[in-house]
C-alpha cells in the first residue's frame, strides 16, 4: 500500500485534523466568552448578611460569611447546570416557586401605588360592610345544670320570678357553677356563639337590656340572663377605620393587577383544555377554551 506512505496524503491529513482541533477550540472559546460567571458582589453580600440577621438576630462572623458566600456560589452553579440539563421542565416544585417569585413581583408593583385620601374615601363608602364593628354585649347569668337537679327548667323560671320582683338579694350564690363563668364582659356575638351556642347567643343580643330574661336553653342546660350593656353593630368612622381601608384597598389593587396580568398571560400563551377539562369547567367562559 504505497498510498499510506505517499508525503501529499500525510500533509492532507495533519492539516485537516489541525483545522478540526482549530475549529473546536474555537468553538470552545466562543462558549466560554458567552457564558456568564458566576458574581458575587456587594449587593449578595448585603442580602447573605441581611438573611443570616433576620434568622439569627445577629450579624454574621467572618467564617460564617465565607460560608455563606461557598454555599451561594454552589447553589448558583448546581442551578446553572440543572438548568443546563433542562431538569426544571415538569418539575412541580420549580413551577410553584417560580410562579409564586412572580407573584411577589405584581404585589410589589401594585405597592407602588399610593392612594390618596379620596381613593380611601371612596373605597370606604362603597364597601362599608367590612368596616363595621361586631355587636358586643356586657352580662351575667345564673346557670341551673339538669344533670344535678330534678327539673332544671322549673327551677330556672321560679328564681326568674324572684329576680324580676326584686326579692332575690345577691344573686352570686344561686344557681349552679358554669366553667365558663357567670359574669361576661364586651363579649362579641361571634365569641358568645363560639362559647355559649347560637340560640343561647341571639337571645342574648336581643334581649332587653337592665332586666332578668329566660329561662334559655343551651347545651349546657338552662340560663337566666341579664344584659348590662349592648353596642349594636355599627360602621366605624373613616378616620378610625383608616388603616384597615387602606390595607383592603392595596389588597383589592393587588388582586386587580393579578387578574389583569393574568388575562394578559391567557392571551398571549393561550390555554387549550382536553374534553374532560372542558366539561369540568362548563358552562364557564369559553373565550380561550379549545380542546383537543
Amino acid at each position: 500500500m504505497k498510498l499510506f506512505h505517499e508525503p501529499l496524503l500525510h500533509f492532507v491529513v495533519a492539516g485537516t485534523v489541525l483545522f478540526a482541533a482549530f475549529a473546536w477550540l474555537g468553538d470552545s472559546e466562543e462558549q466560554t466568552k458567552s457564558i456568564e460567571p458566576v458574581r458575587v458582589g456587594d449587593g449578595e453580600l448585603k442580602w447573605l448578611t441581611e438573611t443570616f440577621k433576620g434568622q439569627w438576630q445577629r450579624p454574621p462572623d467572618g467564617q460564617e460569611l465565607q460560608a455563606l458566600i461557598t454555599e451561594l456560589i454552589k447553589e448558583e452553579l448546581f442551578a446553572r447546570e440543572a438548568r443546563e440539563m433542562g431538569l426544571e421542565e415538569h418539575d412541580t416544585i420549580v413551577r410553584r416557586r417560580l410562579a409564586q417569585k412572580l407573584e411577589f413581583l405584581l404585589k410589589d408593583t401594585a405597592k407602588v401605588v399610593e392612594p390618596t385620601v379620596a381613593d380611601l374615601r371612596k373605597y370606604y363608602e362603597a364597601n362599608l360592610d367590612l368596616f363595621r364593628v361586631a355587636s358586643k354585649a356586657s352580662f351575667r347569668q345564673v346557670y341551673f345544670n339538669p344533670d344535678g337537679r330534678k327539673d332544671a327548667a322549673a327551677d330556672a323560671a321560679d328564681m326568674l320570678e324572684r329576680l324580676q320582683a326584686g326579692d332575690a338579694g345577691d344573686v352570686a350564690g344561686f344557681g349552679d357553677r358554669f366553667l365558663l363563668g357567670t359574669e361576661f364582659e364586651h363579649l362579641g356575638e361571634q365569641e358568645a356563639t363560639g362559647m355559649l351556642g347560637e340560640e343561647l347567643s341571639r337571645e342574648i343580643y336581643a334581649a332587653r337590656t337592665g332586666s332578668w330574661a329566660g329561662p334559655f336553653k343551651s347545651g349546657y342546660g338552662y340560663h337566666l340572663i341579664n344584659v348590662s350593656e349592648r353596642n349594636e353593630q355599627g360602621s366605624r368612622p373613616f378616620e378610625e377605620a383608616r388603616e384597615a381601608v387602606s390595607a383592603e384597598w392595596l389588597r383589592d389593587r393587588q388582586d386587580e393587577v393579578s387578574r389583569d396580568y393574568i388575562a394578559r398571560l391567557r392571551e398571549k400563551y393561550g390555554v387549550v383544555y382536553g374534553d374532560e377539562v372542558a366539561k369540568l369547567l362548563s358552562p364557564g367562559p369559553k373565550a380561550d377554551v379549545a380542546s383537543r
